[in-house]
């Protein structure tokens, strides 16, 4: 976060001499100290006072232990129907061709159907998208497309 305005502004401490007042210049700087805290509070969008909450807004930004982020990798925007499409063609090259699941991955991925949509993925991102299919949607996805062919024969 880049903070701006007197946020931005460190606090300048003043030199002092020998004969200086040490107590009146720690006053000077704790008095400027407490005169940003409103600007802090409204620079992480909490409401005055609630210092819970500007310590949990604090942390989020400056403490990584305290930061969420997304999962690495590319976001899967496969739907159910897809994942079972998906699970159909790789286990019919494993049928045809004898393969391990890996391999029959690479060569599913290089059909047009699925070339764009496994792209951004690697090959762990896309036998985890195999292995997590849920079985009831390919058994869904086969019915649909024996009544296809039933339609088309008529």
């Amino acid at each position: 976060m880049k903070y701006e305005g007197e946020l931005k502004k460190a606090v300048v401490r003043k030199r002092l001499g020998l004969l200086s007042d040490t107590n009146a210049e720690a006053e000077r700087i704790t008095a400027e100290m407490f005169s940003k805290l409103p600007a802090l509070f409204d620079a992480h969008g909490v409401q005055p006072g609630d210092w819970m909450a500007l310590a949990i807004e604090l942390a989020k930004t400056h403490v990584p232990g305290f930061q969420v982020h997304a999962p690495p990798g590319a976001p899967t925007k496969w739907c159910i129907t897809e994942k079972a499409e998906f699970r159909i063609d790789v286990d019919s090259v494993i049928a045809d061709k004898h393969l391990s699941i890996p391999e029959a991955i690479k060569l599913v991925i290089r059909q047009p159907r699925w070339a764009e949509k496994a792209a951004p993925m690697t090959l762990g991102a896309l036998e985890k998208q195999y292995k997590t299919t849920d079985m009831r949607w390919v058994a869904v996805v086969l019915d649909a497309r024996a009544w296809e062919k039933i339609g088309a024969n008529k």
